[in-house]
């Protein structure tokens, strides 16, 4: 499966699960697309993160500022949208990352108002996100400007969603063969990440 075909994926693996995760999905999303993916050959690996959302009516406005913030001054400045959660919740956001160069967030639409839809996240990265850099930006196709902040935060690999690998097995597998009759060939993987 080449990389750009994975932009594919990530509408139709949301519209699979929307009926099923409704909210609080991004752990269990991360794992279902780590484990697709790995079915196809593609090396990926969950990163932690907390996202900043600029409206798009708003977007063009700020963009410039944001856009010209360095990483350093951006997680200076960054300030959850939410309160840290409690005991035994995970405060965070779990995106995939695909073959070190494609960041993948099907469940940013989570964040969705009425007012203000957000659609899920593909977007080409440069190498290293989480490790050599930490500030990703993006928009969606609503033109919505997304920062994503990639944190240390590993509290998800307690969550079922993520240390239960047989939890999302049907999804996993309707997935799966949802891309084996669009034509993609399934292929051994170089690297596992879970």
């Amino acid at each position: 499966m080449g990389i750009p075909s994975l932009e594919l994926l990530v509408p139709y693996l949301r519209e699979v699960m929307r009926p099923i995760y409704v909210r609080h999905s991004c752990i269990a999303t991360a794992r279902i697309v780590t484990e697709v993916l790995s079915r196809f050959g593609v090396a990926a690996r969950p990163q932690p993160v907390r996202v900043g959302l600029v409206g798009a009516g708003d977007a063009a406005r700020h963009f410039r500022a944001i856009a010209a913030m360095s990483d350093e001054d951006w997680e200076a400045s960054y300030q959850p949208a939410t309160a840290p959660g409690t005991a035994g919740d995970w405060s965070g956001h779990l995106v995939t990352v695909a073959a070190e160069t494609v960041l993948i967030d099907p469940s940013v639409d989570q964040l969705s108002r009425p007012d203000l839809p957000v659609h899920p996240i593909y977007t080409v990265i440069p190498p290293g996100f989480g490790q050599l850099y930490r500030v990703a930006k993006c928009h969606d196709r609503a033109g919505n400007l997304l920062v994503y902040n990639a944190t240390d935060n590993d509290g998800y690999l307690t969550s079922p969603d993520w240390s239960d690998a047989e939890l999302h097995r049907p999804v996993i597998e309707i997935c799966t063969l949802a891309l084996r009759s669009a034509g993609f060939a399934e292929q051994p993987a170089a690297v596992r990440c879970c």
